[in-house]
């Protein structure tokens, strides 16, 4: 008898005996592909591609320096350019407000809008085919957001920070629904693994908090707008790469189970919700 070290060592893709396929459970089972070890190790892949580093530190320290830019002192009878230790603010909306502001307000709206599209369609990652479709573009989406920052790479005085403020949303908005879907997909992928096991997985990323976002030294290739579009580019292709091989060899037939009967896709979340704090 194999001990609890030795089952959790055990190759998942190396079992003896066979599914009956004459029982309900052995139907069911066998409704879905095995999982390969190319299917799994592309999941990990994935993973690795989409670390969020970009999300945490080429994207907003890009919004703020072009914010910086193109900002102006306060308080002052002239519009004074910033400098990069000093207060800047920025016009919004009729009115001026200060950089930092800038990139709470894209911290806010980013959450924000995730909250909407997590409650109202993160259950449809659970079921059925959903989960693949909503993945595939959510992907292409934050890829895309990642990468057209390079368009920036000539705006030498910021002016289009507007522009990258809504690239930083979205790109936020698309990542957090990729980890939404990518987390829902795990189940269904470790289920059919010929041996169900416990998979340990490591840290991928450690956010850096300790801040500010760019320095105060003299303008040098790592505090400029270059190096940040750059960057970005770098970190949406990379996510791209490691992407494609899990939509290439994730099985037709892998699916969560169907959707409950009777249910609504767009208020299944919201009554969870409501549920969980009657």
């Amino acid at each position: 008898m194999l001990s609890s070290n030795d089952n959790l060592m055990a190759d998942p893709f190396k079992v003896e005996g066979r599914v009956d396929p004459t029982t309900d459970i052995g139907q069911q089972v066998l409704s879905q592909p095995p999982a390969t070890r190319w299917e799994l190790w592309t999941y990990y892949l994935y993973y690795n591609g989409n670390n969020g580093y970009n999300m945490y530190q080429f994207l907003p320290t890009l919004l703020q320096l072009m914010a910086q830019q193109s900002g102006f002192v306060p308080d002052l009878p002239t519009r004074t350019p910033c400098a990069m230790n000093g207060p800047c603010n920025v016009d919004w909306n009729g009115t001026d407000v200060s950089v930092l502001s800038v990139t709470m307000y894209a911290t806010a709206i980013s959450f924000g809008a995730q909250f909407l599209l997590f409650t109202t369609f993160g259950p449809l990652a659970d079921y059925g085919r959903f989960n693949h479709y909503i993945l595939i573009a959510a992907t292409l989406i934050s890829c895309a957001a990642q990468i057209l920052p390079i368009l920036f790479v000539a705006d030498v005085d910021g002016h289009n920070w507007p522009g990258m403020m809504v690239l930083n949303i979205v790109a936020m908005v698309s990542y957090g629904v990729t980890l939404v879907c990518y987390s829902a997909a795990f189940p269904i992928l470790s289920d059919n693994l010929p041996l169900v096991r416990t998979v340990f997985a490591g840290v991928s990323f450690v956010p850096w908090s300790k801040g500010p976002f760019f320095n105060n030294a003299k303008p040098m290739f790592g505090n400029t707008t270059t190096y940040y579009c750059v960057a970005s580019l770098v970190s949406g292709a990379y996510m791209l790469v490691n992407a494609i091989p899990y939509f290439v060899c994730r099985p037709i037939g892998r699916r969560g189970p169907p959707f409950p009967a009777g249910a609504n896709p767009l208020t299944l979340g919201w009554k969870s919700i409501y549920n969980a704090l009657k």
